[in-house]
């Protein structure tokens, strides 16, 4: 059975993988670019999807998140339509099964203290997010490193390491 890993975010993928062989596609940005990849994918064999289950992140913008819920509506209704069974997986679940390694959390985004002046706390913001975006980074390249290693017939980049590395999760639940 093939399976079909997608990372469902306009910077994402999708892979997938039938025994030894594996591809991976960066996202289309059309509604039937979407779904000539996952016919692309698919093949002639029976398939199933495994597609990352993520929202909209806090200090994103409202144009962002909305990109984000029609990208990923179209990604379901894609595989609806071509009659595929879908299986939605957090991060967590799909990292910490294949033993990804984690990052230390920032915490909460930070709140004005009562006795903090304006300008401290945007400091403080701005170290916050600056942190965070490094943890970010750090832990996509690790990714992209695990995805390198898994599957070194692929040169493997930042937008499609996750997709393999979630077609490899799905491979090991069949």
């Amino acid at each position: 059975m093939i399976v079909i890993g997608i990372d469902p975010g306009k910077s994402g993928a999708l892979a997938s993988i039938d025994g030894e062989d594996a591809t991976a596609i960066p996202m289309p940005d059309t509604c039937s670019g979407i779904r000539d990849a996952i016919l692309r994918l698919k093949g002639d064999g029976p398939a199933i999807v495994f597609m990352e289950k993520v929202n909209s992140q806090p200090g994103e913008g409202v144009s962002s998140a909305a990109t984000f819920g029609v990208n990923r509506g179209r990604l379901e209704m894609a595989v609806c339509c071509l009659g595929l069974r879908l299986e939605m997986v957090t991060p967590m679940r799909w990292q910490k099964d294949l033993t990804v390694p984690t990052l230390d959390p920032v915490g909460k985004r930070p709140e004005k203290q009562p006795d903090e002046t304006p300008e401290a706390f945007k400091e403080r913001k701005k170290a916050w997010a600056r942190q965070r975006g490094q943890n970010r980074t750090a832990k996509k390249n690790a990714l992209k490193v695990i995805a390198a290693q898994r599957f070194p017939q692929l040169t493997v980049t930042l937008k499609t390491c996750d997709a393999l590395l979630i077609a490899d999760y799905g491979r090991t639940k069949l």
